[in-house]
C-alpha cells in the first residue's frame, strides 16, 4: 500500500507533508496532468501537485478527514469523487470541471459515473439523466447546445446508459447512447456536437460510440458505422463505407473500431478479419507507410490493432496484430508507422502490442520484447535489450516511455528518462 514516485517533477513527487498520511493506506491512485488524487482504505482521499500550490486557479480537495468516496474520475485537469451515496464532489481546475457549484444541487445523490471533455464534465445517473458542468464550449452547456444541434435537451433527462467524450483543446463534445439505441449528442458543434446531418442514422441501433479529437463514429447492431465530426476527418468515409460493404445484412459485418481520443483517424476490425480505415490522411487512414500500401496485409487475419496517437500536431500510426502472430503496421513512419528495421522479429509470435504517443512495444510468445518507433521515447530499446530477451509478462507506458514487468516481478525501463 505505499506509493514511490519518479518522473519527471511536475506534480508528481511526494511532499514530505503528504507521506505520512499515505503510508501504507492508499488504493487506488488518479493522475491528473499537474497532481495527483489518491483514494485510501478509509474512503478518505489525498492529494499533492500543483492543485495545492495555486488555489487561485484550482478549487480545493475534500479534507483527508472526508470519508465516504468509492471512486474518483479523473480528467487531465480536474478530478470528480464519488461517494457511497452516490454524490459527486469536485476539485481541479476551475474551468475544467473541477468548480461544479451551478450543478451542485443535482450532484447530491444518484450518480453511476462521471465522463469528462479537457474542459468539462458529465455525470450519469441512475436514473438515466446527465447532469453537466465546465467550460460552456467543452460541453457544458445542454440547453445552448440543444438549440444550435435541433435537440430538446430533455431528451439527456432519462433513458442515457453510457456516454463518450471527444474533442480536442479548441472544443469538447459528447455523444450519449440511450437504452433505445438512440444517439444524443452536445457541446462544440464542429467537433462532433453536432450531429444533424446523421441524425436519421443515430435513432436506433447502436450499440457502441467511439471518440475522437474531431468526431465520432457509432458501431451499430447490423455491423454499419456512422460518422460524424469535423468535415476534413471524413476523408470521403461515406465511399470507403459503401465499399468496404459493411452494410446491414452483409456477411462482412464491424465488429470493433479502434482509434484513440487524441487522433482524427480510425481503424474499424470486421468479422472476417480485414480491416478498412478512415480519418484525416497523414494519419493512418490511407493504410500507406513511406508512400507504399499495406492494404494487402490487411485483408485477412487481423485479430486486434493499437494505435500510437498524435499530440501536438503530430501523427499517428497503427500496428494490427494478426492471428498467425505477425504485426502490420502503417501511418506516419517515424511514430511507429515503419516497423521495417524489425520486420523479421514481428513476423511471427507476437501476442500482444503496447503502445505509447509514438512507439510500439511488442510482447511475444516467448516473453521478449520487440519496440520501434521514435527511437528516443522508446521506440529504441537496445540499451536494456538484454532485459527484454525473455521472462516479460506485461508491458505498461507513460505518453514517451515503457515499462516491462517480469516473471520474477522485476522491472524494466526505458524511453525519455524524464517519462520514467
Amino acid at each position: 500500500g505505499e506509493i514511490i514516485t519518479w518522473g519527471q517533477d511536475h506534480g508528481g513527487m511526494i511532499p514530505n507533508n503528504v507521506s505520512a498520511q499515505i503510508s501504507a493506506t492508499v488504493t487506488a491512485i488518479y493522475p491528473s496532468d499537474t497532481s495527483y488524487s489518491v483514494l485510501r482504505e478509509n474512503g478518505s482521499i489525498v492529494v499533492w501537485g500543483d492543485i495545492t500550490t495555486r488555489p487561485q486557479y484550482y478549487v480545493a480537495a475534500p479534507s483527508s478527514t472526508t470519508t465516504g468516496f468509492v471512486s474518483i474520475f479523473n480528467s487531465p485537469e480536474a478530478f470528480a469523487g464519488l461517494k457511497e451515496d452516490g454524490s459527486v464532489v469536485t476539485w481541479g481546475d476551475i474551468n475544467s470541471g473541477g468548480d461544479s457549484s451551478t450543478v451542485s444541487s443535482s450532484l447530491t445523490s444518484g450518480v453511476v459515473k462521471v465522463f469528462y471533455t479537457r474542459k468539462s464534465m458529465a455525470a450519469l445517473k441512475d436514473d438515466g439523466s446527465v447532469v453537466v458542468w465546465g467550460k460552456s464550449t467543452h460541453g457544458s452547456d445542454t440547453s445552448t447546445a440543444g438549440t444550435v444541434i435541433g435537440f430538446d435537451s430533455s431528451l439527456l433527462s432519462s433513458g442515457v446508459i453510457d456516454i463518450t467524450g471527444g474533442g480536442d483543446g479548441a472544443g469538447g463534445s459528447y455523444a450519449a447512447l440511450k437504452n433505445d439505441g438512440s444517439v444524443v449528442t452536445w457541446g462544440y458543434s464542429y467537433y462532433g456536437g453536432d450531429s444533424s446531418t446523421v441524425s436519421s442514422s443515430l435513432t436506433s441501433g447502436v450499440v457502441k460510440i467511439y471518440g475522437s479529437s474531431k468526431g465520432f463514429a457509432a458501431l451499430k447492431s447490423d455491423g454499419s458505422v456512422v460518422y460524424w465530426g469535423n468535415a476534413d476527418d471524413q476523408n470521403d468515409v461515406n465511399t470507403m463505407l459503401s465499399s468496404s460493404a459493411i452494410a446491414a445484412g452483409t456477411t462482412s459485418k464491424v465488429i470493433e473500431i479502434y482509434n484513440n481520443i487524441n487522433s482524427p483517424s480510425f481503424a474499424a476490425l470486421k468479422e472476417d478479419g480485414s480491416v478498412f480505415t478512415w480519418g484525416q490522411l497523414g494519419y493512418g487512414s490511407d493504410m500507406e507507410v513511406n508512400g507504399l500500401s499495406v492494404a494487402d496485409q490487411l485483408s485477412s487475419g487481423v485479430v486486434e490493432i493499437t494505435q500510437t496517437p498524435h499530440g501536438n500536431n503530430e501523427y499517428g500510426a497503427f500496428a494490427a496484430r494478426k492471428e498467425d502472430g505477425s504485426v502490420a503496421t502503417w501511418g506516419y513512419s517515424s511514430r511507429g508507422g515503419d516497423s521495417s528495421t524489425v520486420s523479421n522479429s514481428l513476423g511471427s509470435g507476437v501476442v500482444m502490442v503496447f503502445s505509447n504517443t509514438q512507439a510500439f512495444a511488442a510482447l511475444k510468445d516467448d516473453g521478449s520484447v520487440v519496440t520501434w518507433g521514435n527511437s528516443s521515447l522508446g521506440g529504441d530499446s537496445s540499451t536494456v535489450s538484454s532485459s527484454l530477451s525473455s521472462g516479460v509478462t506485461e508491458i505498461f507506458a507513460t505518453d514517451q516511455a515503457f515499462a516491462a514487468l517480469k516473471d520474477d516481478g522485476s522491472v524494466v525501463v526505458w524511453g525519455k528518462e524524464s517519462y520514467g
